[in-house]
C-alpha cells in the first residue's frame, strides 16, 4: 500500500462521467517540496484537553468519509481497516477535483 493516497468509492464524476479511481495518490513533487519545508519548521506546544502536546509532520495516508466522525471508536475502526494515519471530510473532494482536471494535489491534514 501507497502511504501517501486518498481512497474513494468508483462511481461516475459530474465532469466526466467516467468511474473514478478508487484510490487518488498524492503527487510526488508536491510532497517532496512540503517535506523540504517541513525540515526547518519550528512547531510551538499547543494545550489540548489532555494536556500540552508538540505537534509534529508525519506522511502517512488519509481516510475521507462522507459524513463527520466524532466517534473515537469510528476513528480507530476507519483508521485500522485502510492502515490510515488521519481521518477528515474533506480531501477526497479536493483531490477528486483536482483529478479531473489534471491538477497535482496534496492533501495535508492536522492529526488530531
Amino acid at each position: 500500500m501507497d502511504p501517501g493516497r486518498v481512497s474513494r468509492r468508483p462511481d461516475g464524476g459530474p465532469v466526466h462521467r467516467q468511474a473514478e479511481p478508487p484510490l487518488l495518490y498524492r503527487h510526488a513533487g508536491l510532497l517532496a517540496v512540503a517535506e523540504k519545508a517541513a525540515l526547518d519548521l519550528k512547531l510551538a506546544p499547543v494545550e489540548t484537553v489532555t494536556g500540552e502536546r508538540t505537534p509534529r509532520v508525519v506522511t502517512g495516508v488519509i481516510v475521507t468519509g462522507d459524513a463527520f466522525v466524532a466517534s473515537l471508536a469510528k476513528k480507530d475502526a476507519l483508521r485500522k481497516e485502510f492502515k490510515a494515519d488521519a481521518t477528515e471530510m474533506e480531501g477526497a473532494a479536493v483531490a477528486q477535483i483536482c483529478w479531473q482536471r489534471r491538477v497535482p494535489c496534496l492533501i495535508l491534514q492536522p492529526q488530531r
